[in-house]
């Protein structure tokens, strides 16, 4: 199948220890390819098409996804910071975070459900107006982060830890919460607890 490839399209490729930074990925079709100890620092992927793609150990910051298609992208191990998820196409979008830094991102008014965000560092993030329904935030380190209009309705936030969700602007029906950090529920409520 590979030799019989266009030139914009990339299939199963593998990128290991490349350090192309400012790496031009624009108006590419990639699929199955691997990203591993990278440092894609300001890539340009917009107007690409990325499918069943891993990036493993991998600089993400400030990579523009401008227009591009998302689909089974995983990020694993990677550092993701100042990425705007939001100019991505939205239709059919599929990412999944594991063990991640996650900062100054944004992805506000996105659908996210079921996304994986496990094992990952949330900071200085938005998830204003954002569906993540059934969402996994199990063991995700939370610092700044903004959850407001965001459905959280079934989202799993065991063990983790440094959120502040308002039970009054956001929705959180069945989603799942560990003590002690569900006590911070209370700070919202006007409730202060003594011994």
């Amino acid at each position: 199948m590979e030799n019989d490839l266009e030139p914009n399209e990339y299939y199963k490729q593998i990128y290991i220890e490349s350090h192309d930074i400012d790496a031009e990925f624009s108006k590419k079709q990639m699929s199955s390819c691997t990203f591993k100890n990278c440092d894609l620092s300001h890539a340009n992927f917009s107007e690409s098409s990325l499918e069943d793609c891993v990036f493993i150990e991998t600089n993400l910051s400030l990579v523009n996804f401008e227009n591009s298609h998302l689909q089974n992208i995983k990020f694993i191990d990677c550092k993701i910071l100042g990425i705007n998820y939001t100019k991505a196409n939205q239709f059919g979008l599929d990412i999944s975070f594991e063990n991640c830094v996650i900062k100054n991102c944004n992805f506000c008014h996105m659908s996210l459900k079921k996304t994986k965000f496990e094992d990952s560092e949330i900071i200085e993030t938005d998830f204003i107006g954002t569906n993540l329904c059934l969402a996994n935030f199990k063991k995700v380190k939370f610092r700044d982060v903004s959850f407001n209009n965001t459905n959280l309705e079934k989202a799993d936030f065991r063990n983790a830890l440094g959120y502040s969700i308002n039970p009054y602007t956001n929705v959180i029906k069945k989603a799942k919460f560990s003590l002690p950090e569900a006590v911070n529920f209370l700070n919202h409520l006007g409730i202060d607890l003594v011994d």
